[in-house]
């Protein structure tokens, strides 16, 4: 899932998270939403809504916020992942 991100695309098993417009820290772009929790199951992880539920009660108990400008974050990262060779 990590990779994916890092090249761009669609993660697998929802793993790898992020903060989105609304400021709640959700899972990145995922493949076929819809049976999501069904290969998630066969590989041994909780139902996504699980995960995020942790994932943001985890964030809120270290006191991570999400950054001000998303945009930005972004385009930052964006740029870290053209400039160490993950995207072209």
């Amino acid at each position: 899932d990590r990779i994916a991100i890092f090249e761009g695309g669609e993660q697998t098993f929802a793993t790898q998270f992020d903060w989105d417009a609304n400021g709640q820290l959700s899972p990145g772009p995922t493949r076929d939403p819809a049976t999501l929790d069904e290969r998630r199951a066969s590989v041994g992880l909780p139902p996504i809504a699980d995960s995020i539920a942790e994932m943001r009660a985890l964030a809120a108990a270290e006191g991570e916020r999400a950054p001000v400008d998303v945009a930005q974050r972004r385009a930052e990262f964006e740029a870290w992942a053209r400039r160490v060779g993950w995207r072209a």
